[in-house]
């Protein structure tokens, strides 16, 4: 059931992958894509089926949103279902002082929370100064220092839950436009199938390995019964037992 499970899925996210890359090449007009855009896009969809360990990917989907909405950084955010709290995971553009500091103060958490919410991008002109975000007046010297004033913010939308955002920002005011949104939600998704292929990839090999142990478990309860039936002694039926469940 669980293989069957996972195959299905894997093919559900093929399908996705594809009408992904469709969709991508047949706004390319409307939102007036570069050939480079979509030359990145392909190629990070074109490694999702293959690949293990998300990471690699989404260190690529960082970099490729920082480089392809000319921003001067990215930030991926992952979401904690269990505690609601929010886990830097990947980012590009930042020198370590700066990526410190921002952990520390936690700025931008209101508006990765009100991407994860809203479940739709969510983009900023002045973080510092806009009004729906209250730590963005908390942080306004630190954003100045750090040149961060126009942010997007594109939630990674699981099949349950979001998983985090993916952000960009840069030290231009109103830096990014509706295409740039779109272009952004694009990798988000990306990101997305990322996370679930290697969880799939990961319950898989769970379900390979609970089916080993049950038959190793059946296999040893028969061996016990064909034994104790020859068994006179209690404490040695007794002792048999616990040695093959310690074993098992």
């Amino acid at each position: 059931g669980d293989l069957i499970q996972a195959l299905a899925s894997q093919a559900a996210i093929a399908i996705t992958n594809a009408r992904l890359v469709d969709r991508l090449a047949s706004s390319q007009a409307a939102l007036e894509r570069t050939a480079d855009a979509e030359r990145a896009l392909r190629e990070i969809a074109g490694r999702l089926m293959t690949i293990q360990d998300p990471g690699e990917l989404l260190q690529d989907v960082t970099d490729e949103a920082a480089r392809l909405l000319g921003s001067s950084g990215a930030v991926i955010d992952l979401l904690d279902p269990a505690t609601g709290e929010v886990r830097w995971v990947h980012d590009a553009g930042l020198a370590p002082g700066i990526r410190d500091e921002w952990q520390r103060r936690g700025a931008g958490l209101d508006g990765v929370m009100a991407a994860i919410r809203a479940r739709s991008v969510i983009v900023t002109d002045d973080y510092a100064t806009d009004a729906r975000f209250r730590d963005g007046e908390a942080n306004a010297d630190f954003l100045s220092r750090a040149g961060i004033r126009s942010i997007a913010f594109a939630p990674m939308i699981g099949e349950a839950t979001v998983l985090g955002t993916l952000s960009v920002f840069a030290p231009e005011r109103a830096r990014f436009g509706e295409q740039g949104g779109d272009l952004l939600a694009a990798l988000a998704d990306l990101a997305t199938i990322a996370i679930h292929n290697a969880e799939l990839i990961r319950e898989l090999g769970r379900s390979r390995e609970e089916t080993a142990r049950r038959a190793e478990t059946e296999r040893t309860l028969r061996e016990v019964a064909a034994r104790v039936t020859s068994i006179r002694d209690p404490d040695t039926i007794l002792g048999l037992i616990v040695d093959e469940a310690r074993r098992v």
